[in-house]
C-alpha cells in the first residue's frame, strides 16, 4: 500500500515536470530566436544610420 502511494505520487510529479518542460521549451526557443533577430536588426539599423551618405538622405540634406 505504501509503495503504491509513493509510486502514484512519483508518477504525478513526473507528469507535472514533463508538462512544464513541454511548455517551457517552445517559449525558450522563441525567446532566443526573437533576441537574436532583435540584435541583428539593431546592428543593421545602426550600420545604415552611420552610413554618411544614407544619413544625409534621411535628413534631407
Amino acid at each position: 500500500q505504501f509503495i503504491r502511494e509513493i509510486r502514484r505520487r512519483l508518477d504525478a510529479y513526473f507528469s507535472l515536470v514533463l508538462r512544464n518542460v513541454r511548455d517551457a521549451v517552445p517559449k525558450a526557443i522563441g525567446f532566443f530566436l526573437v533576441r537574436q533577430l532583435q540584435e541583428k536588426l539593431q546592428f543593421e539599423i545602426y550600420n545604415q544610420l552611420n552610413d554618411e551618405k544614407h544619413f544625409s538622405e534621411l535628413l534631407g540634406e
